[in-house]
């Protein structure tokens, strides 16, 4: 796949992702439970990526670290 369709297809996601999210919401705003819920559903996945990110960064940072040797 080209570097430019590939782009495409990111972009198109996400947008797709961003308009599904603001219609649930909008269609379970009057109920509060079903918005409890919601905000579950939609944050969970950013915690995860939050998550990862964190870990690959610490990952690669004491990756590159030097060892140091006790004699």
């Amino acid at each position: 796949m080209k570097q430019k369709t590939a782009g495409y297809v990111v972009l198109g996601s996400t947008w797709s992702i961003l308009m599904i999210a603001i219609v649930s919401y909008l269609y379970v705003s009057c109920n509060s439970t079903a918005l409890y819920y919601w905000c579950w559903v939609w944050l969970c996945p950013f915690m995860v990526w939050n998550w990862v990110t964190i870990a690959w960064c610490d990952s690669e940072l004491f990756a590159n670290s030097k060892r140091r040797l006790v004699s």
